[in-house]
């Protein structure tokens, strides 16, 4: 059986690094996270964040030009590939 994968890494190596998140209330209602993980955990994580960041920005490119389209920052971007590769990991582990 072919293990399941998210934006290319095991599911199983992505479930593990995330559950390495931890919280910290900040300013204004709002949360930040830290997470320290060791290379074996780190590496496909890493990878797999790119991804979804690679997709983002393409899809931002996409968008130059129509209504719709809205800079991003680094920052942001960044952010928001964290929650979707975090949401695609939930959807893929329900599945499982």
């Amino acid at each position: 059986m072919t293990p399941r994968c998210v934006a290319g890494e095991p599911l199983d190596t992505l479930i593990e690094a995330l559950h390495q998140v931890r919280l910290t209330p900040a300013r204004h209602g709002m949360t930040s996270f830290s997470m320290h993980l060791e290379s074996r955990l780190a590496d496909p994580f890493v990878r797999a964040l790119r991804r979804v960041e690679a997709e983002l920005m393409l899809d931002d490119a996409d968008r130059i030009g129509r209504e719709s389209w809205e800079d991003r920052t680094y920052e942001q971007r960044a952010a928001d590939a964290f929650v979707a590769l975090a949401l695609r990991v939930a959807d893929a582990a329900r599945a499982s």
